[in-house]
């Protein structure tokens, strides 16, 4: 019966199946399942030509959550992973794979397949629409993992695996982008890159683009490197009108900068925009301010619907009236993430901070503790104007001593509607003042401060615990200064009031004994421990 189903009724079943998480606007990690989808292609040919193209269109996806070189993910993630490469690797001409291999191997000789080369069933390049070239796509991570099958991996030496690696990868990356129809998603580290991507690109396949994101090196730049992103940037000022999304790694000169504007200018709707760069760059580079100046002007023209703006690693210190008057103009600016930023000094930033009324999530990571004070101020400034519609905020800054306390304070003042809150260390009295007055809080993490004197005092402040508490999340603990008992009292306050919390983790370098777990088996929440 299925196989009577029409191609477009499967399509359309099987897109379903593919389930994407996709948090455009959120820090989660977009990933997808796909293990029912890849069971279709399974079930006949008729299932596996229809199922394949939709399997294959998202593959890096897949292993998006995968951090390259971290240990906590699992051997098999990475092998999967690398499996996909190899997969990937098939789609290339073989002859072209051997020239490679023999080149990099020794001059004067080659090395014979072992074994007859069989074609794919698929070219599945083709059905690619999504390339990401992070870290881990860079990794060398054993010849025996994604060296194609023909290749006598015993001849090839492992003083040659590193060069090989890097000779083939690249050639997968000028092959991928050569051969994929319909791209809608580009990711690309450059610093690893040993491809010239005007020479790959092809113009006519980039009017798809959605999603674009070139980091950079953060280290040495050089001249045809910039020249290379000038005449990228330009060619896909006229190409690519499309973007959604767009993150830039660094910017190298002013003539950079100035076609990054030019093709944030192109745009007709980007809702997210990305502008990082490097610790190095904002310390030591004098000129840098004054050429994101040059950047932020061109953000006016997304004013009618960008609605997430994230800035990393920038200074705001040579800031000009007229890029004031840029900032301010996003009235639409549901988002807002600073990250590592210098000089967020009301002085500088009062209109765009009293500008920021429909905020609804604010993140913010310190740049070093002499900035806290005018950043603090600053941050109060954008609570007060969005106190009506902030409901996530995320703060992560080192506190010493009283630092921060003015602000949590303002927190309780400026942002009762808050459902999503993260804090750094918190002590006894402030925690229960948050429990009071943000009575909306469904997720709720926070470090608890060292020393902090939670006992006795923590076992009786489950029933100040909001009843919309869904989630709690003890953050980088190093030694965890709470008894079972008061837990277990706690937890059970949380939820004997009809609360709904579901969730208590912690997470960091302390340990937690088993009669912790035991203790809490009967308080109807789950007691998670994380490295």
């Amino acid at each position: 019966m299925a196989s009577n189903l029409l191609p477009e009724c499967l399509e359309k079943i099987f897109t379903n199946l593919l389930n994407p998480s996709n948090p455009i606007f959120s820090n989660s990690v977009e990933t997808c399942e796909i293990k029912d989808l890849y069971s279709c292609t399974l079930v006949s040919r008729y299932w596996c030509r229809i199922s394949t193209p939709i399997l294959y269109s998202h593959p890096f996806n897949y292993f998006h959550h995968l951090k390259g070189g971290k240990k906590s993910q699992t051997e098999k993630d990475f092998q999967d992973y690398y499996k996909l490469i190899r997969t990937l690797l098939t789609c290339i001409p073989h002859s072209e794979i051997e020239e490679i291999v023999n080149s990099v191997y020794e001059k004067g000789s080659s090395i014979e397949p072992i074994e007859s080369v069989v074609s794919p069933t698929f070219n599945y390049v083709k059905f690619i629409h999504e390339l990401l070239f992070d870290d881990k796509f860079f990794l060398n991570h054993g010849k025996d993992i994604w060296t194609p099958s023909y290749i006598p991996i015993k001849d090839i030496p492992d003083t040659d695996t590193y060069k090989l690696y890097d000779s083939l990868i690249n050639h997968l990356v000028k092959y991928l982008i050569e051969n994929c129809n319909n791209l809608t998603r580009l990711e690309i580290l450059r610093n690893k890159l040993q491809v010239d991507l005007m020479k790959s690109l092809v113009k006519d396949r980039l009017s798809g683009l959605r999603k674009l994101s070139l980091k950079g090196t953060g280290k040495e730049r050089y001249e045809n490197d910039e020249m290379s992103l000038i005449q990228l940037y330009t060619t896909l000022s006229t190409t690519t009108l499309n973007l959604e999304i767009l993150h830039n790694g660094e910017i190298i000169s002013l003539e950079h900068a100035n076609a990054l504007s030019s093709l944030i200018s192109a745009q007709k709707k980007l809702k997210l925009i990305t502008l990082s760069d490097s610790l190095r760059a904002s310390v030591t580079n004098i000129q840098l301010s004054g050429w994101y100046n040059v950047v932020f002007n061109s953000l006016s023209t997304q004013k009618g619907w960008l609605e997430r703006l994230e800035l990393v690693y920038l200074s705001f210190e040579g800031i000009d009236e007229k890029t004031l008057n840029s900032l301010c103009s996003l009235k639409h600016l549901k988002e807002l993430r600073l990250e590592m930023c210098k000089f967020l000094r009301v002085s500088l930033l009062q209109n765009w901070a009293e500008s920021l009324s429909n905020l609804k999530v604010l993140e913010y990571k310190a740049f070093s503790p002499s900035y806290h004070s005018s950043d603090f101020e600053f941050l109060t400034l954008i609570l007060k104007s969005s106190s009506n519609t902030l409901n996530k905020l995320v703060l992560d800054y080192n506190r010493i001593i009283d630092q921060g306390f003015t602000l949590v304070k303002d927190i309780l003042i400026y942002s009762q509607n808050l459902t999503h809150l993260e804090l750094p260390h918190i002590y006894p009295p402030e925690l229960r003042n948050i429990f009071k007055s943000c009575t909306d809080l469904v997720y709720f993490s926070f470090i608890l401060a060292y020393h902090g004197g939670w006992e006795p005092d923590f076992r009786h402040m489950g029933k100040l615990v909001p009843n919309s508490v869904e989630m709690i999340q003890f953050k980088d603990t190093q030694l965890l200064e709470i008894k079972s008992e008061s837990l277990v009292n706690f937890l059970e306050d949380c939820v004997n009031n009809g609360g709904k919390l579901k969730i208590l983790e912690i997470t960091g370098k302390c340990k937690v004994p088993k009669f912790y777990f035991d203790a809490v088996t009967h308080s109807k929440v789950q007691l998670i421990k994380l490295e």
